[in-house]
């Protein structure tokens, strides 16, 4: 029942939102300004790589490391993968921190929002962001069944899949954990902060880096989604992405992206288990 209403809500609301945004004019980034970010393209694109290189090469060893000790359990050993990966992608970023803090930040480049108001800015971002995604998802699954002759998995994610099949035991946990805290704070850093913006600081206007980084973005997750789901998954993704690009623009920091997606994987986590429990 769930489910059959959210796609509704999301049609009734998405040009309500549509029409706030334009009125607002929240919609537009700062144009005509550069980043306020401090490392340059080349460091910027030079530490993406690094931490997805880093993590996978951390994962697999995790992975590895648990096939050898024998651990038991499915939730546990990915959740030992995930958090490898995090952390190995984590490690590559670390480098990071070290040279921002020996560059000044552009002269000529707008403040940051205050953590405060970019708080709020995250979450009043993703309620906005919400019915398109939702809008998207719901248009990309009626497409999905159109080519397949079948509706699709409305579990469109290989994590959630696993986690709406096992009982919560500390490995359950551990995976929830990594899709609500790790992968957001890794995944904000490596696109909205190296990509996005090294793409920035090559003078490339905010649309078209907001747009280059979330197809990137959305590509990345292919190998975690199911096929029978992909198209509604990846129209969302590509939705949320965008949204995350702008609050990223408008605020000028990554905490209000990294909150906004911590909390839409929790909302996609809660509506999993209310619509299969």
């Amino acid at each position: 029942m769930i489910l059959l209403w959210i796609p509704v809500i999301a049609y009734l609301l998405t040009p309500v939102v549509l029409l706030l945004l334009w009125r607002t004019r929240f919609w537009r980034p700062v144009t005509g300004r550069p980043t306020p970010w401090r490392l340059s393209p080349g460091v910027s694109f030079a530490l993406f790589a690094l931490s997805i290189v880093g993590g996978g090469i951390v994962a697999s060893i995790g992975v590895r490391m648990v096939a050898d000790a024998a651990i038991e359990g499915t939730t546990m050993r990915l959740a030992i993968g995930t958090w490898a990966g995090v952390a190995g992608g984590l490690l590559g970023a670390a480098p990071g921190w070290v040279i921002a803090a020996q560059e000044p930040r552009p002269a000529d480049a707008p403040p940051p929002m205050t953590l405060s108001m970019g708080v709020v800015a995250g979450v009043v971002g993703l309620a906005l962001a919400l019915p398109p995604v939702e809008a998207a998802a719901s248009l990309g699954q009626a497409l999905q069944q159109a080519i397949s002759g079948r509706p699709p998995d409305p579990l469109a994610h290989d994590t959630l899949q696993v986690l709406m099949a096992t009982t919560p035991d500390l490995g359950w946990w551990l995976m929830v954990a990594g899709a609500v805290v790790g992968a957001p704070v890794l995944e904000e850093i490596l696109y909205r902060g190296f990509l996005q913006q090294g793409l920035r600081r090559l003078d490339i206007g905010p649309w078209l880096a907001t747009v280059s980084t979330a197809g990137l973005f959305t590509l990345m997750h292919l190998p975690a989604l199911p096929i029978e789901g992909r198209i509604s998954a990846l129209s969302g993704l590509f939705v949320l992405a965008i949204g995350l690009g702008l609050i990223r623009e408008r605020t000028g920091r990554l905490a209000p992206c990294i909150l906004a997606h911590a909390l839409f994987n929790t909302f996609n986590l809660l509506l999993a288990i209310a619509t299969t429990g």
